[in-house]
């Protein structure tokens, strides 16, 4: 089981993740879109065949955001520990496909407005 550590992102936790299964997860800029003060990026991530996608006001909230679900979805969603918060640190909306279906995964965090 991973867990939430210590200067452990969650991209970092995937990556450790997808190498356990034999499956690299491979990251995708879908969308740059807004103005230069409030920018809102979209990647994908993919895993086997999973993917799933994170938005938020930076790549990097939109990397992490798109690895962060990815996680809860191939974990089942105990990636946290017991008592850990669950709400995303980084903001942004997130959601999970796999084998051409909606995997009814998907998150919803607030990061300015």
């Amino acid at each position: 089981m991973l867990s939430c550590s210590p200067g452990k992102t969650p991209i970092s936790l995937l990556q450790e993740y997808g190498t356990r299964i034999g499956r690299t997860p491979g990251y995708d800029l879908l969308k740059a879109e807004g103005q230069a003060h409030q920018p809102n990026f979209t990647f994908r991530v993919t895993v086997g065949d999973v993917s799933c996608t994170g938005q938020g006001p930076s790549k990097k909230a939109a990397k992490h955001k798109a690895a962060e679900v990815a996680l809860k979805l191939l974990k089942g969603g105990d990636m946290l520990e017991p008592g850990a918060p669950e709400e995303p640190r980084l903001g942004g909306r997130g959601g999970c496909y796999g084998g051409g279906k909606t995997m009814g995964c998907g998150v919803n965090g607030g990061f300015g407005v």
